[in-house]
């Protein structure tokens, strides 16, 4: 996903909108519903949804910078020093109770297009009544196979794990390189 620009008001949003759907909002089933979500996305649509990038860890694929924005918020550890103005806006609409995310507000859906709500709510279908194992397992696909511990999956494996064919993968490269001209 892109690197330089993080949108965390939408990752926020996605994620309570997620959290707000499951009958059990822990932090493995939502961040791994937002990865499926996002690779539906990448497949469909040949964009990113949201402007994370998803690290390999030993449970799957986690959305890194929704994490770490989430540890801040809850004063768990983070690692590097976030943007106070992101942690307060995180810290105003999620807490964590052991591992379950706890909304303290409604997603606020004008962040998130219908293209989008579509792919979270495919994402949601699909996993909320697996079990942890089940959602690890089937996370656990050719995109997470590919990178290495605690290194960013490639976006356009990601889709290609998801079912993208060549046309797709194409577009979504292009769009990649498009957008990370338009960081600069």
């Amino acid at each position: 996903m892109n690197g330089a620009f993080f949108d965390y008001e939408k990752a926020i949003q996605a994620l309570l909108y997620v959290v707000t759907q499951l009958k059990t909002p822990g932090l493995h089933k939502s961040f791994k519903v937002l990865y499926f979500a996002e690779q539906e996305y990448l497949r469909s649509w040949g964009n990113t949804m949201l402007t994370d990038v998803f690290v390999k860890m030993t449970d799957g694929p986690v959305p890194s910078h929704t994490y770490n924005l989430i540890k801040a918020a809850t004063r768990r550890e983070h690692g590097k020093p976030l943007d106070e103005k992101m942690v307060r806006y995180a810290q105003e609409r999620v807490s964590l109770k052991e591992h379950l995310i706890q909304p303290l507000s409604a997603p606020d859906l004008d962040y998130l297009a219908e293209t989008e709500i579509d792919c979270l709510n495919n994402a949601i279908s699909l996993y909320q009544d697996l079990s942890y194992g089940d959602v690890k397992q089937i996370s656990h696909n050719s995109a997470w196979q590919s990178a290495e511990l605690k290194k960013p999956l490639d976006p356009l494996r990601i889709a290609a794990a998801g079912g993208a064919d060549e046309v797709a993968l194409d577009y979504l490269r292009e769009s990649l390189y498009n957008n990370s001209y338009s960081s600069l």
